[in-house]
């Protein structure tokens, strides 16, 4: 339903709807285009860095219109249009952007979570919220008004579900780039009355809409399958071998609306029913009433740079730099507050350089009316790894402190109670660790070894996965006897809680203590890694010995 006045019973419907999907479409472009509306009339595009061989990622209707299209290069679109112009949006304006968004959103509803993965996409929960409005179509329309004065074009999808409000916001995204000659005919909300019509909707979505890769997409498409719906009518076991677990996780996503009560465990935590809302940060703010009017540029410099202090601390706390500044002067006269805004040329936590900026606009601000109050308002931005060694944010490390601490708690616990983990050399895994008792110099209370921490480096979606950690039991835990016939109940481990044994990956034998001679000293052990029914995965040996198998550790 989109933009026709629902009867009694749908308004009824409509107030069931317990979830709300917005998405800002190309929201990095939109925000480009905020920052240089003079380039509306020209084919924009937005790039991932300023270089010939940079990739586009955002294109305007006009850059669409003359072939650009996003994963083109940027030398290849200024081959096919004269009048491109393009730009790179920083993750810091971006972030800047969604706070903005956000802040927008909180007038709407208390519970709202932007998307990790998508920015621009936002989920709403409006449970509630039919009391107040007529229906929530009345509701969507307020929240697009008050994004427009924004400066944001957005759409709603209203529904039930997580993914199904997300498809049904895709599906009116699709809907609204079919309109030819440039004509939007479809309002830009979308509510679905019911749940069949979620699932209805949701299956008809083109995957080119939807967060799947370029390459898994056009393997699909070879084979005809264009939509979620005809990717659902394939066999989950078939989709996982041929196109990997990216189609696979999307095909789970799409299984819960098909089946409600299916019980999906990873599903639940990748896209469940529920919304994680973000909790609402309170602006880093500062106010001054000052006892006398103040005329003077420099004394009133001096006293907003002891706010600047006041905001600065609040937003150092946070882990957040600086984007822009905004300081409001109330003059005598009555007259409204007049907000300066000073964006430095990166997030940053410099004071000096902040109050210089203030300092070369207060110079030629006309104060002969006299300054009454001081307002200062940080608009901030999550710091990077790399801003946040820069300015030294983040929890600071006292060697110093550490080492006292610990020394208290060997004097209360006694000697050897406070130590490392270390490797040495052994042929058995569990003896290639051992705990190393932390020794005191007498006189130095820093005797901590110093801390070593890997740089940190942008993660690249191409890399592969982090490596697999052993976790070791304190001590290995005897496993029951493996069946003879593994077609009856299947291999149980120790807890039934992970169900059977499923696969096993080995056996790695590990031999030693033969050379001693005596026959008591010898190891014959036979390891092996082993899946289990619900997804776990245990490290497994089988002592030649002692004739049985126990269980060493887990893999994480």
């Amino acid at each position: 339903m989109a933009g026709q006045a629902p009867s009694a019973g749908g308004r009824a419907a409509a107030r069931a709807c317990t979830l709300a999907c917005l998405e800002i479409p190309a929201f990095s472009l939109q925000i480009l285009l905020a920052q240089r509306p003079e380039w509306r009339a020209h084919a924009t595009l937005v790039v991932d860095e300023d270089h010939p061989q940079g990739l586009v990622t955002h294109v305007s209707t006009a850059a669409r219109r003359a072939g650009i299209l996003p994963g083109q290069r940027y030398a290849h679109a200024l081959g096919l249009a004269r009048d491109v112009r393009a730009g790179v949006v920083p993750p810091s304006v971006v972030g800047a952007a969604t706070a903005q968004v956000l802040a927008s959103l909180r007038a709407f509803s208390p519970n709202i979570e932007p998307s990790e993965d998508e920015p621009g996409v936002f989920w709403i929960d409006v449970s509630g919220l039919g009391g107040l409005y007529d229906t929530m179509l009345a509701w969507a329309r307020r929240v697009l008004g008050e994004l427009s004065r924004a400066g944001f074009s957005a759409l709603v999808a209203l529904g039930f579900t997580r993914f199904g409000t997300y498809a049904g916001v895709k599906s009116l995204a699709y809907e609204r780039a079919r309109s030819t000659g440039g004509v939007e005919r479809h309002e830009p909300v979308r509510v679905m009355l019911h749940r069949d019509a979620e699932r209805a909707l949701a299956m008809q979505v083109p995957l080119g809409y939807l967060r799947i890769s370029a390459g898994v997409r056009e393997r699909l498409e070879r084979l005809g399958v264009h939509t979620l719906g005809e990717l659902m009518a394939l066999p989950a076991a078939g989709v996982m071998k041929r196109w990997g677990p990216e189609a696979l996780a999307l095909h789970r996503m799409a299984q819960r609306l098909a089946e409600p009560d299916a019980a999906l465990p990873l599903l639940d935590e990748v896209m469940g029913d529920r919304i994680h809302p973000v909790a609402e940060v309170l602006p880093a703010r500062a106010l001054a009433i000052l006892d006398f009017l103040e005329h003077d540029a420099h004394r009133l410099l001096f006293r907003i740079k002891s706010l600047l202090d006041e905001v600065l601390t609040l937003v150092r706390e946070r882990s957040s730099l600086v984007a822009e500044l905004v300081v409001e002067l109330a003059f005598d006269r009555g007259d409204p507050p007049t907000p300066h805004r000073f964006r430095p040329a990166a997030p940053t936590l410099d004071g000096a350089l902040l109050i210089d900026l203030v300092r070369l606009r207060l110079e030629s601000v006309d104060l002969t009316a006299g300054v009454t109050e001081v307002r200062l308002e940080a608009r901030e931005t999550p710091a990077t790894p790399e801003q946040m060694r820069l300015f030294k944010l983040g929890p600071h490390q006292d060697g110093a402190a550490a080492a006292r601490a610990l020394a208290r708690v060997q004097a209360e616990l006694g000697e050897g109670a406070v130590g490392t983990m270390c490797l040495r050399d052994a042929h058995l895994p569990r003896a290639r660790q051992a705990f190393v008792p932390l020794v005191f110099s007498q006189g130095h209370a820093n005797a901590l070894p110093a801390p070593r921490v890997a740089p940190a480096e942008a993660p690249d979606p191409s890399a592969s996965p982090p490596p697999l950690v052993r976790r070791l039991h304190p001590r290995p835990e005897p496993l029951p006897p493996r069946p003879r016939d593994l077609r009856n109940d299947g291999w149980q481990p120790r807890d039934p809680a992970h169900g059977t044994i499923v696969a096993v990956h080995g056996p790695f034998v590990i031999t030693g203590g033969w050379w001693l001679g005596d026959g008591a000293s010898e190891v014959h052990r036979e390891y092996a890694f082993v899946e289990t029914k619900r997804g776990d995965l245990l490290w497994i040996y089988h002592d030649r010995r002692r004739r049985r198998w126990f269980e060493e550790g887990r893999v994480d």
